[in-house]
């Protein structure tokens, strides 16, 4: 059990993972008809509800970028990887795995070979990372708005300055382990950019713009199923 679970601790880490599942989920259930499932591994998935929402969110991620070479490697890893699962903590690994892959595929790639498919290994080209987009974060922002005392993100005005905030320990815990990834991914644009003295300077003022911004978002849907899952995954991920 430990196996698989440090498997997915790495997923969630390194690929910004758990901001793709939030973005990808469906409403609470399996990406098949629950209704007419007939493997012991199917009914499974329908069992618990994170492998469904796991299952959810990777048909969505796989609708979303369906390809024939995609469509062979998905009916690859489902009679090869998923379908020879042992245990639901097998197969919460073995999603996180391939959701990263997903996420990251690109149409015509050759990121998933003969030699993966032996291997199980996926190679994707790029690791997605969350809050970031092109341009460098939400709504475009750049490390300059970070001069400024708000940022805006969504229509919705943040303060970049500290504050008190009167919040559940869950969510602040929640989002102290989201912005592990935040902070790693605004890093990494601005070296990219030869910002790295800019976000040093401003590494304060954008730690704590994003985090207000990530704690209300947080706060308004803790009571999800959807929500609960990300930040206990991130939360046991970063232990």
């Amino acid at each position: 059990m430990r196996k698989f679970k440090s498997k997915i601790t790495f997923c969630i880490k390194r690929t910004g993972f758990l901001a793709v599942l939030a973005l990808s989920l469906d409403a609470n259930a399996a990406g098949f008809d629950c209704s007419k499932a007939s493997t012991s591994i199917e009914k499974m998935i329908c069992s618990d509800g994170i492998l469904s929402d796991l299952d959810s969110a990777m048909s969505n991620l796989y609708s979303s970028k369906k390809d024939d070479k995609l469509k062979e490697i998905q009916l690859d890893w489902i009679k090869n990887k998923r379908n020879l699962a042992h245990s639901s903590d097998e197969l919460r690994a073995l999603y996180a795995e391939h959701i990263q892959f997903l996420s990251t595929y690109v149409d015509k790639t050759n990121n998933y070979d003969s030699e993966n498919k032996s291997e199980g290994v996926s190679k994707p080209v790029e690791s997605r990372k969350p809050i970031t987009n092109e341009k460098g974060g939400p709504d475009g922002l750049q490390l300059s708005d970070f001069e400024n005392e708000f940022i805006s993100i969504n229509g919705m005005e943040y303060s970049t300055r500290y504050q008190e905030m009167n919040k559940s320990n869950y969510v602040i815990r929640c989002a102290d382990a989201m912005m592990i990834d935040v902070m790693n991914s605004w890093r990494s644009n601005s070296a990219k950019k030869n910002q790295i003295r800019d976000f040093s300077r401003l590494r304060k003022s954008i730690y704590n713009g994003l985090w207000n911004a990530i704690v209300d978002d947080i706060e308004s849907k803790v009571n999800t199923q959807q929500m609960r899952m990300v930040c206990d995954l991130l939360i046991a991920a970063n232990r």
